[in-house]
C-alpha cells in the first residue's frame, strides 16, 4: 500500500518537474522570437539574444522608441488594406575598419506617408519616409484542406517586400541599402480575417531584416472598414498555452494527492477497527 506521505512527495516532485519544464519551454519560446544570424562566409559576425555583449551585434530586438504606425489604403472611400505595426530595419554593413556591423533604423510614423492600391487578387502598401521606402505586396491563394473531399479555402498572405534605405550608420562606408524579397509566404490568414503578432522578424536577405512589432494587418475583405477576426501567430499561440498547460497539470496533481490521502486514511482507519 502506498502511504499518503509517499504519494504527496511524489506528486510534489512531479509538479516541480512540470513547472521546470514549462519554464524551459517559455524560455525557448522567447528565444525563438529573437532574430538569429545564420552562419555565413568566414568573417561574418554571428549574433543572437536580446542583449548581445558584442557592440557589433544588433541592438535589443524590442526597443521602446519604436512607435506603432497606423497605415491604411483605400479603394474609393473604403479601407481595403490596414496595417498597424512598429517597423524596424536591421542591415549589416562594413565599417571603415573592415568589420561587419549591424545598423538599426526605426521607421517613424509621423514622417511616413502611406499609399497603395487594391485589386481582386493583389493589394499593395508603400510606406515612404525621408530615408527611403518599404513596399508590401499581399496576394490571395487557394489552399487544399482535404484531399478526400477536395475542399479548399482562400487565404491571404504577404508575398513580397521591397525596401530601400539611405542612411549614415556609424563608421559605415556605404549609405545605401536595398532588398527585394519576392518569394515570401508570411502573415497567412483566411480571407476576411486579420493577422496579429507581437514580434516577427522577416529575413529578407542575409544582411537585411525587417522586424515587425505589435502587428495587426489585413489585406482583403475589411467589412465596414474594420479588422476581421484575428488569427494570432504560431509563436504567440504557443506562449499562451504554457500557463494553461501548467494549471491543468497542477490541478490534476492536486486531485491525485487528495484522492491518495483520502484512500490512505480510510485504509488506516479500517486497520485500527480490525485490531
Amino acid at each position: 500500500m502506498i502511504s499518503p506521505r509517499f504519494a504527496l512527495g511524489l506528486a510534489l516532485w512531479v509538479a516541480a518537474s512540470c513547472l521546470l519544464a514549462a519554464w524551459a519551454a517559455a524560455q525557448d519560446e522567447l528565444a525563438s522570437q529573437r532574430p538569429v544570424q545564420r552562419p555565413g562566409p568566414p568573417g561574418d559576425l554571428l549574433c543572437s539574444g536580446t542583449e548581445p555583449s558584442d557592440p557589433r551585434c544588433p541592438r535589443p530586438t524590442v526597443m521602446p522608441h519604436v512607435a506603432v504606425g497606423n497605415y491604411t489604403v483605400r479603394n474609393g472611400s473604403t479601407i481595403c488594406l490596414w496595417l498597424e505595426a512598429g517597423l524596424q530595419v536591421q542591415v549589416q554593413y562594413t565599417s571603415k575598419a573592415k568589420q561587419p556591423l549591424w545598423g538599426v533604423f526605426a521607421v517613424q510614423p509621423n514622417h511616413t506617408n502611406a499609399s497603395g492600391a487594391c485589386s481582386s487578387e493583389t493589394s499593395t502598401l508603400q510606406l515612404q519616409f525621408p530615408e527611403g521606402f518599404l513596399l508590401f505586396i499581399f496576394k490571395k491563394m487557394k489552399t487544399q484542406i482535404s484531399f478526400l473531399q477536395n475542399e479548399t479555402k482562400r487565404t491571404a498572405y504577404l508575398s513580397r517586400v521591397q525596401a530601400n534605405l539611405t542612411y549614415q550608420f556609424p563608421q559605415a562606408t556605404e549609405t545605401s541599402f536595398r532588398v527585394d524579397s519576392s518569394s515570401l509566404q508570411e502573415f497567412e490568414v483566411s480571407l476576411g480575417h486579420s493577422y496579429q503578432c507581437r514580434n516577427r522578424t522577416l529575413s529578407l536577405a542575409g544582411d537585411f531584416r525587417l522586424q515587425v512589432l505589435n502587428e495587426h494587418v489585413q489585406a482583403f475583405e475589411l467589412h465596414d472598414g474594420k479588422f476581421g477576426e484575428a488569427e494570432v501567430c504560431q509563436e504567440q499561440r504557443r506562449s499562451a498555452l504554457v500557463p494553461i498547460i501548467v494549471f491543468v497539470i497542477i490541478a490534476v496533481l492536486v486531485i491525485i494527492v487528495l484522492v491518495a490521502y483520502a484512500v490512505g486514511r480510510r485504509r488506516s482507519h479500517v486497520g485500527y477497527e480490525t485490531l
